[in-house]
């Protein structure tokens, strides 16, 4: 219910205030499930960043498939982190919490998983979490369906399933340190 709910919320901001570019409501029921497709293959955590969080994809789908794990969408453009604030209190989803700068500027400790999906390629990501992965952090990135698997050689990563499907190509890994 919750799911729909979201959906809801994106598509009536998403006329008004262009978060996302032009959504229907196949296209975005097809992107909630494509966010919370690879939920039964990821490892247990109780924490998870989502950089660059945009309209909520995929941090809301999964907080709302992993309400006992604690959920920090990071979003520096104003009127996303407010859709973000405005979903998170119309659904009552008190296992997130948002904030409105930018990845650099934030600090966290003891990330069990970082997600991401459209901020950049690869390498960007991992050096934008630098300051914030451990050696027991994972990564689930969300990659177009052209992803390049040979991206992944020579980056000391632990990869631990590939996926491609729902439009994506689905990186589940770790650094290994």
């Amino acid at each position: 219910m919750k799911l729909l709910s979201y959906i809801k919320l994106l598509l009536e901001w998403n006329e008004i205030h262009n978060l996302s570019g032009k959504l229907n409501l196949q296209d975005l029921k097809r992107q909630v499930l494509a966010s919370i497709y690879p939920r039964h293959k990821l490892a247990p955590f109780k924490t998870c960043l989502d950089i660059g969080t945009g309209a909520g994809l995929p941090a809301l789908p999964l907080s709302i498939v992993f309400p006992k794990s604690h959920f920090y969408l990071v979003e520096p453009r104003l009127k996303r982190a407010s859709f973000l604030n405005y979903v998170k209190l119309k659904l009552g989803l008190d296992n997130i919490s948002i904030y409105q700068k930018r990845i650099q500027e934030c600090e966290f400790k003891n990330i069990d998983l970082i997600t991401s999906r459209a901020v950049g390629d690869l390498d960007l990501i991992l050096d934008l979490s630098a300051h914030i992965a451990t050696k027991t952090t994972n990564y689930l990135l969300y990659k177009s369906s052209s992803f390049e698997e040979s991206t992944l050689i020579d980056k000391d990563l632990l990869v631990k399933f590939i996926m491609k499907k729902c439009d994506f190509t689905y990186v589940y890994f770790s650094k290994s340190f």
